[in-house]
């Protein structure tokens, strides 16, 4: 499966799962330069808060690349 993921999409899901976003928005610009082309991807992080069952859960939450430069 995860050879069908686009290189940006796996560099920010690596990004995400190693990092708390608790309480704050991030933006991250994810690059890739290489001898032939320079490739970049802005990515929006954010968390949220969702009530289930009377017990309140997080949520991680990564935008699709805002946008893809390259």
């Amino acid at each position: 499966m995860l050879a069908l993921v686009n290189s940006h999409a796996a560099a920010a899901l690596q990004y995400g799962i190693e990092r708390d976003f608790a309480n704050r928005t991030a933006w991250v610009l994810l690059y890739d330069m290489g001898a032939a082309s320079t490739e970049a991807a802005l990515v929006r992080f954010s968390s949220f808060a969702l009530k289930e069952y009377g017990k309140t859960k997080t949520y991680r939450r990564a935008a699709r690349p805002a946008r893809r430069f390259g």
